[in-house]
């Protein structure tokens, strides 16, 4: 058997998983990061009088020094929230028609950013997107009859932040959800703790999208 025909058999093997492919180990994970509201109202500097600088830039460098691929961006003020999700649904369906396995995708947001992601979800109903939401559990969410939450998703949120409900029902609506955490911790923060990276936040969400080392 001469190398052509051997190299040619070996590829057969691959697609027909034969053999393990090797070649989703090479892929680099990938991030969509979403914002809070605050941005769209001011911008890359935005500032709260209540919590301070939105460290956006801070944020998405901890992910992309960790090995991420980070896809973020400002969205323009008072972004329609279904409109956005279309959007960006498609462009992760092309990403995994490409080749990128769901399992190297996570959708990472905040306040409204959360509502964002939880709504691609929703559209494109993946069951192996890593899903991380940063206090997005506001009751109006909770209460969507038309919201149901997909994949792994791993929800947080500080316990002084009273905006923040309790999401058994969406829970009890979500069938397909594979895995869900909902972890609290008491920074004090309110709100503000989805301004600047945390570890108190930025590690469990490494971990969860599967990240080498944390922060």
């Amino acid at each position: 058997m001469n190398c052509s025909i051997s190299i040619s058999l070996i590829f057969v093997l691959l697609l027909s998983g034969v053999f393990p492919s090797y070649a989703e180990d090479s892929i680099k994970p990938l991030i969509y990061y979403f914002h809070g509201k605050i941005l769209e109202d001011q911008g890359i500097d935005a500032y709260s009088q209540q919590f301070g600088k939105y460290e956006y830039n801070k944020i998405v460098d901890v992910f992309r020094s960790a090995g991420f691929k980070v896809k973020a961006e400002i969205r323009s003020k008072d972004c329609d929230v279904q409109k956005y999700a279309d959007r960006v649904a498609k462009q992760i369906r092309k990403e995994i028609d490409s080749g990128v396995p769901p399992s190297k995708i996570t959708l990472l947001g905040g306040s409204k950013g959360a509502v964002i992601a939880m709504a691609i979800q929703n559209i494109l109903k993946e069951s192996e997107i890593n899903v991380i939401l940063l206090a997005g559990m506001f009751r109006t969410v909770v209460n969507d009859q038309n919201l149901q939450l997909y994949g792994r998703v791993l929800h947080m949120y500080d316990k002084s932040d009273y905006m923040i409900v309790d999401p058994t029902e969406l829970l009890k609506r979500s069938k397909s959800v594979r895995v869900f955490k909902n972890l609290s911790f008491d920074l004090g923060v309110k709100h503000g703790f989805l301004f600047r990276p945390y570890s108190e936040w930025v590690n469990p969400a490494l971990k969860w999208a599967g990240a080498k080392k944390s922060h």
